[in-house]
Protein backbone atom coordinates (compact mmCIF):
# COMPACT_ATOMS: atom_id res chain seq x y z
CA UNK A 1 0.00 0.00 0.00
CA UNK A 2 1.00 3.51 -0.33
CA UNK A 3 2.36 5.06 2.42
CA UNK A 4 0.40 7.66 4.13
CA UNK A 5 1.49 10.82 5.34
CA UNK A 6 2.03 9.92 9.03
CA UNK A 7 1.80 6.52 9.27
CA UNK A 8 1.68 4.92 13.13
CA UNK A 9 2.88 1.39 11.28
CA UNK A 10 1.93 -1.24 9.11
CA UNK A 11 -0.61 -4.13 9.92
CA UNK A 12 -2.31 -6.56 8.76
CA UNK A 13 -6.35 -7.47 9.22
CA UNK A 14 -8.32 -9.98 7.10
CA UNK A 15 -5.48 -10.71 5.17
CA UNK A 16 -4.63 -6.99 3.98
CA UNK A 17 -1.87 -4.88 4.79
CA UNK A 18 -2.50 -1.22 6.15
CA UNK A 19 -1.39 1.82 7.80
CA UNK A 20 -2.93 1.94 10.99
CA UNK A 21 -3.95 5.74 9.98
CA UNK A 22 -6.28 4.43 7.69
CA UNK A 23 -7.11 1.69 9.51
CA UNK A 24 -8.23 4.63 12.01
CA UNK A 25 -10.03 6.38 10.07
CA UNK A 26 -12.06 3.35 8.75
CA UNK A 27 -12.89 1.92 12.40
CA UNK A 28 -13.57 5.40 13.44
CA UNK A 29 -11.65 5.20 16.05
CA UNK A 30 -11.77 8.67 17.24
CA UNK A 31 -14.58 9.33 19.27
CA UNK A 32 -16.99 12.61 19.75
CA UNK A 33 -19.13 11.30 23.09
CA UNK A 34 -15.80 9.33 25.32
CA UNK A 35 -12.72 11.48 25.94
CA UNK A 36 -9.28 9.14 25.05
CA UNK A 37 -8.21 9.40 28.55
CA UNK A 38 -9.25 9.26 32.52
CA UNK A 39 -8.02 10.16 35.39
CA UNK A 40 -7.43 8.37 38.61
CA UNK A 41 -9.95 9.84 40.90
CA UNK A 42 -12.78 9.18 37.88
CA UNK A 43 -11.51 5.67 37.49
CA UNK A 44 -11.61 4.68 41.26
CA UNK A 45 -15.49 5.90 41.76
CA UNK A 46 -16.20 4.05 38.90
CA UNK A 47 -14.27 0.95 40.03
CA UNK A 48 -15.94 1.44 43.54
CA UNK A 49 -19.47 1.31 41.56
CA UNK A 50 -18.43 -1.81 39.44
CA UNK A 51 -19.28 0.37 36.76
CA UNK A 52 -16.30 -0.44 34.68
CA UNK A 53 -13.33 -3.07 33.47
CA UNK A 54 -10.05 -2.26 33.80
CA UNK A 55 -7.40 -3.82 31.45
CA UNK A 56 -3.70 -4.14 32.44
CA UNK A 57 -2.01 -4.42 28.78
CA UNK A 58 1.46 -3.85 29.88
CA UNK A 59 4.64 -5.47 27.76
CA UNK A 60 7.45 -5.70 29.02
CA UNK A 61 10.69 -7.43 27.88
CA UNK A 62 12.21 -8.98 31.26
CA UNK A 63 15.88 -7.70 31.46
CA UNK A 64 18.29 -9.23 33.61
CA UNK A 65 16.11 -11.41 35.58
CA UNK A 66 13.84 -8.52 35.43
CA UNK A 67 9.89 -9.62 36.00
CA UNK A 68 7.69 -10.06 32.87
CA UNK A 69 4.65 -8.37 32.58
CA UNK A 70 2.53 -11.38 33.50
CA UNK A 71 4.51 -11.73 36.98
CA UNK A 72 4.54 -7.63 37.90
CA UNK A 73 0.72 -7.75 36.91
CA UNK A 74 0.57 -11.06 39.35
CA UNK A 75 2.76 -9.33 42.06
CA UNK A 76 0.20 -5.71 41.80
CA UNK A 77 -2.54 -4.31 39.52
CA UNK A 78 -5.54 -2.14 40.46
CA UNK A 79 -7.70 -3.74 42.10
CA UNK A 80 -9.96 -5.61 39.88
CA UNK A 81 -7.94 -5.40 36.32
CA UNK A 82 -7.64 -8.12 34.27
CA UNK A 83 -4.16 -8.60 32.15
CA UNK A 84 -4.57 -8.78 28.62
CA UNK A 85 -1.33 -10.09 26.70
CA UNK A 86 -0.42 -8.30 23.73
CA UNK A 87 2.34 -10.70 23.08
CA UNK A 88 0.29 -13.41 22.47
CA UNK A 89 -3.35 -11.98 21.59
CA UNK A 90 -1.94 -11.85 18.15
CA UNK A 91 -2.32 -13.45 14.70
CA UNK A 92 0.08 -16.14 15.38
CA UNK A 93 -0.36 -17.12 11.75
CA UNK A 94 0.79 -13.99 10.51
CA UNK A 95 4.98 -13.80 10.04
CA UNK A 96 4.50 -10.40 11.20
CA UNK A 97 4.64 -9.13 15.07
CA UNK A 98 1.90 -7.58 16.99
CA UNK A 99 -1.19 -8.22 14.49
CA UNK A 100 -4.26 -8.13 15.17
CA UNK A 101 -6.36 -11.19 16.19
CA UNK A 102 -9.25 -12.49 14.62
CA UNK A 103 -12.63 -10.99 15.21
CA UNK A 104 -13.92 -14.48 16.98
CA UNK A 105 -10.26 -14.74 18.94
CA UNK A 106 -11.21 -10.99 19.98
CA UNK A 107 -14.99 -11.49 20.86
CA UNK A 108 -13.97 -14.69 22.99
CA UNK A 109 -11.30 -13.31 24.95
CA UNK A 110 -13.06 -9.83 25.51
CA UNK A 111 -16.37 -12.31 26.59
CA UNK A 112 -14.25 -14.77 28.83
CA UNK A 113 -13.08 -11.32 30.47
CA UNK A 114 -17.02 -10.12 30.82
CA UNK A 115 -16.45 -7.56 28.65
CA UNK A 116 -19.11 -6.61 25.80
CA UNK A 117 -19.45 -4.56 23.13
CA UNK A 118 -21.26 -1.36 25.47
CA UNK A 119 -18.78 -2.44 28.41
CA UNK A 120 -16.93 0.20 29.90
CA UNK A 121 -13.21 -0.22 29.49
CA UNK A 122 -9.89 1.39 30.92
CA UNK A 123 -6.67 -0.12 29.59
CA UNK A 124 -3.23 1.19 31.30
CA UNK A 125 -0.19 -0.23 30.95
CA UNK A 126 3.37 0.24 33.29
CA UNK A 127 5.27 2.02 30.92
CA UNK A 128 4.78 5.02 29.01
CA UNK A 129 1.13 4.08 27.83
CA UNK A 130 1.64 2.63 23.92
CA UNK A 131 0.78 -0.41 25.14
CA UNK A 132 -2.54 0.79 26.96
CA UNK A 133 -2.64 2.79 23.16
CA UNK A 134 -2.42 -0.60 21.67
CA UNK A 135 -5.26 -2.02 23.74
CA UNK A 136 -7.34 0.82 22.92
CA UNK A 137 -7.03 1.01 19.73
CA UNK A 138 -8.05 -2.70 19.44
CA UNK A 139 -11.05 -2.43 21.20
CA UNK A 140 -11.85 0.45 19.70
CA UNK A 141 -11.01 -0.94 15.94
CA UNK A 142 -13.88 -4.19 17.11
CA UNK A 143 -16.70 -2.39 18.04
CA UNK A 144 -15.81 -0.83 21.67
CA UNK A 145 -17.60 2.60 22.51
CA UNK A 146 -16.42 3.13 25.84
CA UNK A 147 -12.92 2.42 25.97
CA UNK A 148 -9.99 5.12 27.72
CA UNK A 149 -6.49 5.36 28.87
CA UNK A 150 -5.74 5.63 31.97
CA UNK A 151 -3.49 9.28 32.34
CA UNK A 152 -0.25 8.00 33.37
CA UNK A 153 -0.76 4.39 33.71
CA UNK A 154 -0.50 2.46 37.07
CA UNK A 155 2.39 4.62 38.15
CA UNK A 156 0.20 7.48 38.49
CA UNK A 157 -2.78 5.25 40.14
CA UNK A 158 -0.01 4.53 42.83
CA UNK A 159 1.04 7.62 43.27
CA UNK A 160 -2.51 8.37 43.92
CA UNK A 161 -3.79 5.59 45.83
CA UNK A 162 -1.54 3.22 46.42
CA UNK A 163 -4.14 0.58 47.13
CA UNK A 164 -3.88 -2.22 44.79
CA UNK A 165 -4.56 -5.73 44.32
CA UNK A 166 -1.79 -8.26 45.06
Amino acid sequence: PQNPKTPIYLTRINNKFLWVVQIAKKAKVASDTVPPFIFCDTLEKLINAKQVRVIDCSVDLPKNGAKTAKEEYLACHIKGAHFLDLENFVDKSSPYPHMAPAPSQFKSHMTSLGIGLETPVVTYDTTDGKWAARGAFLLKYYGHSNVRILDGGRASWMHHFRHDET
